[in-house]
């Protein structure tokens, strides 16, 4: 399965991606859970309830992981929109103001609405570096879609593990005094650790397409 969830990260981001390489397995966390991450460039920072490979040269995600139960899509943590940089990334990350009447969302790649066990994992989802220059009618549109459907799964599925980013090539151009690069297009690629396996592609534009 290891190598099948690596096989659909390559097929996924194919022309897209320069420096992927499922040789050598990266963990998530403890080693026990024998997850395989994406493998790229950028620093990697971890948080408590998702990790991520931030790039300087984009002020971005490469990508972000983080897994799903049950349990954790039953607590009560509020929203507080508290966007901010991320004092990990030792780059230091984007800022809130780089987005600033620049016509896209702080599209979020760990959505908060499956981080509300405890305020702790809430308020992480706010980092900078989980934000992407997301345009409004895919963020708010098929890619809301998308989130709520991964909880859907993760409820009935008793777990779900999670990598999901921005693809780069052919970017839309830059926002911000950081120079924030818009991504082409964003992926999400959702499994249970035994034998459902599913990956999305979507344009960062309208989505027309039923999940």
């Amino acid at each position: 399965m290891k190598k099948l969830l690596g096989f659909l990260i390559l097929a996924l981001l194919g022309g897209y991606c320069q420096s992927v390489d499922v040789d050598q397995p990266v963990y998530l966390g403890e080693e026990e859970l024998g997850i395989l991450l994406p493998i790229s460039g950028g620093e990697r920072v971890e948080h408590a309830y998702f990790q991520l490979a931030y790039s300087e040269l984009h002020e971005g995600a490469y990508w972000v992981f983080y897994h799903l139960t049950p349990s954790m899509l039953e607590g009560t943590a509020e929203r507080k929109d508290n966007f901010r940089p991320d004092p990990k990334v030792s780059t230091l990350s984007a800022t809130p103001d780089d987005y600033v009447s620049t016509g896209y969302d702080r599209g979020h790649l760990c959505p908060a609405a499956s981080m509300v066990i405890n305020q702790e994992a809430m308020d992480e989802t706010f980092f900078m570096s989980n934000m992407s220059p997301q345009h409004p009618s895919l963020n708010r549109g098929r890619w809301k879609s998308l989130e709520t459907k991964e909880r859907e799964w993760a409820a009935r599925l008793d777990t779900l593990y999670i990598a999901t980013g921005a693809i780069y090539t052919d970017s839309l151009g830059v926002i911000g005094q950081n120079e924030v690069t818009v991504p082409r297009a964003y992926y999400k690629i959702l499994w249970d650790g035994e034998q459902h396996l599913i990956g999305f592609i979507m344009p960062n534009e309208k989505c027309p397409e039923v999940l």
